[in-house]
This record gives structure tokens, sequence and C-alpha cells, in this order.
């Protein structure tokens, strides 16, 4: 199980529940898990993938979704699509990607397998028309294509935030939530691949990861995945100290580029001043996932030998949400702080513990 979502087959829910045409959204913060839960959740068919920037355009998705689609079906396919010119030949038909629609579409769907196409990353498609065009498509299928599933994936706290308003177009929709996972789960992820891979963590590098991870599987797979390519350069099969600062050292440079890009443009200082980075060291070592500018003020002073006032940190933390340090963090209720991409705690974590061990 990943996240907070149910162990089901996602993509083909629709099939085993007599409910055929059912749609699927996948949302939850960055690093739950969602694409990973996409692509193994489709009952053994292989997904259609496709990453949506954001700077797509419909006919930009469209297109990739029909050339991808050529390729998955292999010498099955009964038309031709031209990626550069963009245009559809099937028997007598000959359109333009551009005048695509549902029942255009619809034609060049077998009947006779599933189908399941994955649209990753919804949340960054910045015109919103994109979407709402997404949605009147799925709202289509579901009626002439019952063999074919859309699984949208995204950051959002709902399907409507994701969707961007877009949620009532569907029909049949399941909603998959997905939350931090579980500490038990995540050891589960752990001794699961010490078995696959014949490997084995030792306990205190074992907690390490998971304290690390702030419950985020992304975190645990990064830093295992990492330790056992380590593990095979040294010709060992233990994960010691030794190695996991190897690991380090690794994930830090293979974690996603904003976060490392994020944090020293937030973090630098022209004056030489230590309080940005002090101010983003007690927000990723605090369980909370929101802090007061009381408690931010507090643990920095616990931790530091210069002591700063309450001003002092406020006026930080004020710039640290503006768009020049990346919005690196956001603020929340009356005075609460937290990082805008909740995966920020692991990067400082994992930066933190290289720079102590040095």
């Amino acid at each position: 199980m990943v996240g907070s979502a149910t162990p089901i087959h996602l993509c083909f829910y629709a099939k085993c529940s007599n409910t055929p045409g059912l749609q699927v959204i996948i949302f939850g913060e960055a690093g739950a898990g969602k694409t990973s839960l996409a692509n193994i959740s489709t009952n053994q068919v292989k997904p259609i993938y496709i990453f949506c920037p954001k700077d797509s355009s419909f006919i930009s998705i469209m297109a990739d979704i029909v050339y991808k689609l050529v390729d998955s079906l292999d010498r099955r396919a009964d038309f031709t699509f031209d990626l550069s010119t963009g245009n559809i030949s099937k028997g007598s038909l000959k359109i333009n990607i551009d005048s695509i629609n549902v029942n255009i579409f619809a034609s060049l769907i077998p009947r006779d397998r599933l189908i399941c196409i994955v649209l990753d990353e919804v949340d960054r498609v910045e015109d919103e028309s994109v979407v709402g065009k997404l949605a009147e498509l799925a709202k289509g299928i579901s009626t002439v294509l019952p063999q074919l599933t859309l699984i949208f994936v995204g950051v959002g706290d709902d399907a409507e935030s994701l969707l961007k308003g877009h949620s009532s177009n569907f029909r049949n929709l399941r909603q998959v939530p997905l939350g931090r996972m579980e500490r038990k789960d995540l050891e589960a992820i752990l001794d699961r691949g010490e078995n696959i891979l014949d490997i084995k963590f030792s306990d205190v590098v074992k907690k390490a990861i998971l304290n690390i991870s702030d419950n985020f599987p992304y975190w645990v797979h990064l830093l295992a995945t990492s330790s056992a390519e380590i593990c095979l350069i040294r010709s060992v099969k233990t994960v010691n100290q030794v190695e996991f600062r190897l690991t380090l050292s690794k994930a830090a440079k293979e974690a996603e580029a904003s976060l490392k890009e994020d944090y020293n443009l937030a973090s630098r200082s022209t004056h030489g001043s230590t309080i940005y980075r002090r101010i983003l060291s007690a927000l990723a070592n605090n369980d909370d996932v929101s802090l007061s500018l009381s408690t931010v003020q507090q643990d920095i002073n616990e931790k530091g030998d210069k002591v700063v006032t309450k001003q002092s940190v406020g006026q930080a933390l004020i710039v640290l949400t503006k768009p020049e340090r990346r919005k690196i963090v956001v603020r929340e209720g009356d005075g609460f702080y937290k990082f805008r991409n909740p995966l920020m705690k692991g990067y400082i974590k994992v930066s933190e513990s290289l720079n102590n061990d040095a």
C-alpha cells in the first residue's frame, strides 16, 4: 500500500466493479508516491505515461498521447501519426492533430484491448482551459470508450483543486488521496528491498533514513536505491555508516534539482548573515509541519551562539515568502510558517548530515 490509498488496481477498478468508463484522479503532497501508485496499479497493463509541462496546451498533450499510443500498439495500430507535421492518417481519414476531438480520438483506440493513460503533474499546467478540455475529454470517453481509463496525477489538496474547478465534468470519477506514509509502511519498503537485493541496512542507517524521510516515500526510495548502488560498487552486503555517508552525497546530487536551487537561493545573504539558513534548518528539523514565529526563534537561539530577536526572525521569514527567494516558505493561519515544497525538509536534513560529518 502506498500512502493512504486503498490497495486496488486503480486503472481497472471500473471493470472489477461493473462500472465501465470510470476515470481516476490521484492527488496529494509532492513526494507522496502518486506517480508510483499510478504506474503499478494498472492491472499488469503498461500505461501510456504523459508528463504535463507547465506550458502545455491541449493539442501538445493530445499529440503526445497519439504519438505514444502508436508506439504502444506497435504493429497493431491501424493509423499513422507524423509528429513533425501533426498529421493523422487512418484509411480515408486524414486530419491534423489541431482538429482532434472526442469522436476522432475514439476512432483511433482499438476496441479489443484495455488502454490506460497516465497524465502526470497536471497541477503544473498554467493554462486552466487546458485542464478543462482534458476534463471534457474524460467525460466524453467515459461513454464511448469504456475500455480506456485516464489517470490524472498531481499535487493538490483535493480533486477540485487539481482539476482547477473542472471535477464536475467527470461522469464517473474515482478519487484517490495520498497522504504521508506510516513509519511501519516505510520500514516495510526497506525490508522488501533488503530481501530482493540481498543487502542489509544497519539499524543506525535504517533509523537515519526514516528520520530524513519525513514520512515521504520519495526520500526512502532515493536513499535506499542509492545505498544499494553504493553496496554494489563497494562489493559489500551491509549499509553501514561509511556506505551511508556516500549515499547521502549521492542522494544530494540526484534529488530534484529544484530543491537544491530553491535552497541555495533562499539561504544566501549578501552580508554574510546566517539567519535564513538557520530559519530553514529550524523548519526542517521540527516534527511539526508548520511552526510559529516564536517557535522558530526559540529553536534558533537554542542551537546557536548568536542570539536573534523575534523582530529579526519575523523580517527574515517575510523575506523567505517572497518570489525572489522562490517562496520557499509560505505563511498559513495566524503567524505560522511551513515549506512550500514539503520535500525541502528531507533535502535540508540530507545536506546538514553531510556537513556535520565533514
